[in-house]
């Protein structure tokens, strides 16, 4: 006897049709909130730690990170030079000496921020890790780089030797991975991820305001995701998906 075949009726094809359509749209919705949710963090974060620095400053008049007598307050927390800003360049970060890391122990000391950060290159043990990106860390600094090649970084020679009384920079990658001049050379974050901080925080402007980006370089590897921004001095190029970008948030 011959068998009759049922195929899927269009009522059927409809509801997979459906049903598909709508976990498509789940997933990327999901994504889109976790995405903003970051972005959200992380811009908390920044303006925290902004907050912070300007009471540590109103309380003792001295830059955290910077404080000249800071182990008179607290014992075993290191002194920094006492000049009014950070002294080194962000790409010197991995050196514990430095004052890039002192900056959050300091506030750390005058709880001022609930972490307790000690003298030690780590993720969220020496620094704080970046919410966008857990992997990545950020610590304080002066200015940029000490090695002004505005075809490396994007910008330009005056605002990669521009200096700041104290900056956050997103470029901090575990120390095994540092190199000579970059803590971090494959980049921290997106341009589509840093536009939207900048958006939320600053004026979405990648070299002006407070919160400016520019592209990851190292100089033994080079350029590894592409570009961060259309050109020199430029804005962000948010059609590179890659991770190209490094950040700052300027203190003062």
């Amino acid at each position: 006897m011959k068998k009759t075949q049922h195929g899927f009726s269009l009522v059927e094809l409809s509801i997979v049709i459906l049903i598909t359509a709508l976990i498509t749209v789940g997933v990327i919705s999901g994504r889109t909130i976790l995405f903003h949710s970051k972005v959200v963090a992380q811009v908390s974060d920044l303006t925290r730690y902004q907050l912070a620095y300007k009471t540590f400053k109103e309380q003792f008049n001295a830059v955290p990170g910077d404080m000249r007598n800071a182990s008179a307050y607290w014992n075993g927390v290191p002194d920094g030079n006492g000049d009014g800003y950070i002294s080194h360049a962000v790409d010197n970060a991995y050196i514990t000496s430095n004052e890039n890391i002192k900056f959050f122990q300091h506030l750390s000391a005058a709880k001022l921020i609930p972490e307790r950060f000690e003298n030690v290159w780590a993720i969220n043990i020496g620094y704080p890790s970046l919410k966008i990106n857990p992997e990545f860390g950020m610590v304080a600094g002066g200015f940029i780089a000490t090695n002004a090649v505005p075809t490396q970084y994007q910008l330009s020679v005056e605002n990669i030797l521009k200096r700041y009384n104290a900056l956050l920079v997103m470029e901090v990658t575990r120390p095994d991975l540092h190199s000579v001049y970059h803590n971090d050379y494959q980049g921290t974050g997106s341009a589509k991820t840093y536009y939207a901080v900048d958006m939320k925080i600053d004026d979405g402007l990648a070299v002006k305001g407070l919160f400016k980006a520019y592209r990851a370089w190292d100089l033994q590897r080079g350029n590894i995701n592409g570009n961060c921004l259309d050109g020199i001095d430029g804005q962000y190029d948010l059609t590179n998906h890659d991770p190209a970008c490094h950040a700052i948030y300027v203190m003062e």
